[in-house]
């Protein structure tokens, strides 16, 4: 976890007049709660990446095919998993098991829906924030 995980007003400069364990408390809250997508997906665990051979292919396929589509159940994550590339791809923080495309500039990015109402309650809230959480959705606050 790098300096820009820090939460505002934090001053890691002080962090040695701290007791560690509060110092990196505060840290790993700030980022659980304002970093989710660097939660996603993880090595082991009960969320392990395994389990999601789907997503993961889907991922995978990005760097060979311009366009993919997702088709699944309700239900089964392919909302998070939308919004988790394409937080990666505004980002530019791409975990090393990363398979897909990267891309090593700036990007533009359409992020939509069928209706505008499910764009803003499922799109919107899954990237952005779910409403009076400012900074909590996938996209990094």
């Amino acid at each position: 976890m790098g300096n820009q995980f820090w939460p505002p007003g934090f001053n890691p400069e002080t962090v040695g007049e701290l007791p560690v364990s509060l110092a990196l408390s505060s840290q790993a809250k700030y980022h659980q709660r304002y970093c989710r997508y660097d939660a996603m997906f993880p090595a082991v665990g009960e969320f392990r990446r395994e389990l999601y051979r789907k997503q993961l292919d889907f991922f995978a396929a990005g760097k060979r095919f311009k366009e993919r589509l997702f088709m699944a159940a309700n239900r089964v994550g392919k909302s998070e998993a939308g919004a988790y590339e394409v937080t990666l791809h505004l980002t530019g923080l791409y975990p090393d098991w990363w398979r897909g495309r990267r891309f090593d500039g700036p990007v533009e990015v359409w992020a939509c829906g069928t209706t505008s109402e499910t764009t803003r309650d499922i799109v919107q809230a899954k990237l952005m924030v779910p409403l009076g959480e400012d900074g909590t959705g996938m996209i990094p606050g």
